[in-house]
């Protein structure tokens, strides 16, 4: 009897530290893009599952961040990668459309959406050389 109370004990203590380190380390993700756009907060989900193309005349490129992809898909898109990754399969064969290209950090990001107009992103820090959209 004793050693299930133990189990029970230790596995608690097991989920509340896992849960607090996962708490500690979470980051911010910054939805970002060029000063000339006028994306919105709700915007973003359409954009980064292809739904919405073009803003203002623009052609907007999404852009996923592969530091932060994961973190990005759960909080901003409710998606799984599998889920993420299935969706652009199906939007690549049935509608003729191009996943987002994936950049390895912030600063590739932030070097693409300076150099491209329409590029939109997702990082962990800004700069004033980028807009941001919303926060999650």
């Amino acid at each position: 009897m004793n050693s299930l109370r133990l189990i029970r004990v230790v596995g608690l203590a097991t989920s509340l530290f896992i849960f607090c380190w996962s708490a500690a380390f979470a980051v911010d993700i910054y939805v970002v893009t060029s000063s000339g756009l006028t994306i919105g907060a709700e915007e973003v989900k359409d954009i980064f599952v292809g739904d919405k193309q073009v803003e203002g005349g623009v052609k907007l490129t999404p852009i996923d961040n592969a530091s932060l992809k994961t973190e990005f898909l759960d909080k901003a898109l409710h998606l799984t990668p599998e889920k993420y990754t299935q969706l652009w399969g199906r939007k690549v064969f049935r509608d003729g459309l191009i996943p987002p290209m994936t950049k390895a950090n912030d600063l590739e990001i932030i070097a693409l959406i300076k150099s491209k107009p329409g590029t939109v992103g997702y990082v962990s820090a800004v700069s004033g050389d980028v807009r941001v959209i919303t926060k999650y």
